[in-house]
């Protein structure tokens, strides 16, 4: 297992393992604290080659529309492997779903997979099944 890292953004806690970023309890996303991640994301990705999101989300993230605009544009140029959010409830998991259809129907790229889990055990068990299929698919590629 990767060595692990925690740093706080804001009042956002982050623990970065190898390819995966946790953000435990994620609250009130500023511009500047959302450029701050949104950097460490892309950092995480160019070093390890995949990025793996797992938002323990207790209660929705405030997410002001200049920082939904910042994430937008960031993600016209990066991308996610997989976001698994952990613990909400029904109305947050139908508009995150309404917020990527969105998505899909207005960008270029298909936006990232997003799964929902009760529990944290089960999004760990749900980024190391995805690696593991990612790292399948990748092994049975001829070389270049």
């Amino acid at each position: 297992m990767a060595a692990s890292c925690e740093l706080s953004i804001g009042t956002n806690r982050l623990t970065v393992t190898g390819d995966t970023v946790c953000i435990d309890n994620p609250q009130v996303w500023g511009e500047t604290d959302l450029q701050a991640a949104l950097e460490l994301f892309a950092q995480v990705r160019a070093q390890q080659g995949r990025l793996y999101i797992i938002s323990q989300a207790q209660t929705p993230a405030k997410l002001p529309n200049t920082a939904r605009r910042l994430m937008g544009k960031w993600y016209a140029t990066h991308s996610i492997d997989l976001l698994v959010i952990v613990g909400t409830g029904p109305a947050t998991r139908a508009l995150v779903e309404m917020l990527f259809g969105a998505m899909r129907l207005l960008s270029k790229r298909a936006p990232p997979a997003v799964c929902f889990c009760s529990e944290l055990a089960e999004a760990v068990a749900l980024v190391e099944a995805e690696r593991a299929r990612n790292q399948s698919v990748s092994s049975k590629r001829p070389p270049a």
